[in-house]
């Protein structure tokens, strides 16, 4: 096997980060695929016999020191929680999306997307916006001669249609 000299932060080359004593290429010894440090037999807690068979194999199989299994557990945990979260929030656009739709084609085909209010109210509404209105318009203004060219009949028309328009 073929060591890499990579440099891992704290780390010196060729050293057992378990130990902190170097490793040689006399030393059994075995890399971690993730972290690329190298570790003495004995620093890897296995038996003699299975160090050995696993050195035979370890260009097929690889091999994953204890602390990096421990922090990948970790990450794969954290990325199962933002997926299941992620899974949640799509549902909730999916739902959203479908109402969305709904109601866009509710207005192409000229459907309400609300309840129609009854008519009654419509009317009751219309008839408080007129009143407000009028009473916007009314100007009372006093010492002014009281106006006489004008004919009661006059009013009266508009007054008619107000209350017609109402109805």
């Amino acid at each position: 096997m073929v060591r890499s000299l990579v440099i891992t932060p704290g780390i010196r080359p060729n050293t057992c980060p378990r130990c902190n004593a170097g490793v040689n290429s006399a030393d059994p010894s075995i890399e971690s695929d993730l972290c690329n440090c190298w570790f003495h037999a004995a620093c890897t807690e296995m038996n003699a016999d299975i160090f050995d068979s696993l050195v035979n194999i370890v260009q097929e199989t690889g091999w994953v020191c204890r602390s990096c299994r421990v922090s990948t557990r970790q990450l794969i945990r954290g990325i199962q929680a933002s997926c299941t979260k992620l899974v949640e929030e799509v549902a909730g656009l999916t739902a959203l999306h479908a109402v969305l739709k709904r109601r866009v084609k509710h207005l192409e085909n000229g459907i309400p997307s609300s309840p129609t209010i009854p008519v009654h109210i419509r009317k009751d509404v219309w008839s408080a916006v007129q009143d407000c209105e009028c009473r916007r318009n009314n100007i009372i203004v006093t010492g002014l001669p009281p106006v006489t060219d004008v004919e009661d009949h006059e009013l009266l028309v508009p007054n008619l249609l107000r209350g017609q328009l109402r109805a």
